[in-house]
């Protein structure tokens, strides 16, 4: 580990111990879902006879209906519905889960359970409605972990705005800057950087880049956090 990789962890655990609310989000944090979206994206385009790049393809992960609706229609020229795109999307990825389980990401168990441990009130805030994520959340047996969830799906623009983290700041009644936010994607990390929280990257389909200036801490995996 080189030196600004322990500065950066150090930095981390100092905020976390100074805060006593921590904010999750779901997919490609805690589950491993983020390759599927990925994967059902590119076919949802293909079965209407468009090819997803796949740096296109990798966008739509925690977007907002409206700006991705509106990207979806200028790269495919308007031979897109993003309505309909959407609809086959999540017809192939629910039955692809009907024999495929979705897993955990590394450490998130252990993760969730050494802040439990450290009395830290864990909240999700995901771009799932409500009751899916809590569904999920309890087939993967870790709800008793969670004080509760916020969706984007009920403020008015989703990532990469902040409402979703202003309006869950608000629930939990504690300041942008007095929370720690994990996030993977570009969007969920612009989207807490915007609000004021300190904002973690933990690396999933997206890597670190230098030029990422919405991150605070990068974590290559959740088990870093609490490796000695």
């Amino acid at each position: 580990m080189k030196d600004n990789d322990i500065c950066n962890l150090k930095k981390l655990r100092n905020k976390i111990n100074e805060c006593s609310i921590i904010f999750f989000d779901l997919d490609g944090t805690l589950i491993d879902t983020e390759p599927l979206y990925f994967r059902f994206w590119k076919e949802a385009c293909l079965f209407y006879g468009f090819v997803l790049k796949d740096e296109d393809a990798l966008k739509f992960r925690s977007w907002e209906k409206e700006s991705a609706s509106e990207y979806l229609t200028k790269i495919s020229n308007g031979k897109l519905d993003y309505s309909i795109i959407r609809k086959k999307r999540i017809e192939l990825m629910n039955k692809y889960l009907l024999t495929h389980p979705i897993k955990l990401k590394s450490g998130a168990i252990d993760c969730l359970n050494y802040l439990y441990q450290k009395e830290k009130k864990i909240y999700i805030v995901t771009a799932n409605e409500v009751n899916k994520a809590k569904n999920i959340i309890d087939s993967l047996g870790f709800l008793h972990l969670i004080e509760g969830i916020i969706s984007a799906k009920d403020v008015k623009r989703g990532k990469p705005f902040p409402y979703v983290y202003l309006k869950a700041c608000e629930m939990v009644n504690k300041k942008p800057n007095e929370v720690v936010v994990f996030e993977d994607s570009p969007n969920g990390l612009m989207s807490s950087n915007a609000a004021g929280c300190f904002t973690v990257m933990v690396e999933d389909l997206s890597p670190y880049q230098e030029d990422m200036d919405y991150v605070d801490a990068v974590l290559t995996s959740l088990d870093e956090l609490i490796q000695n």
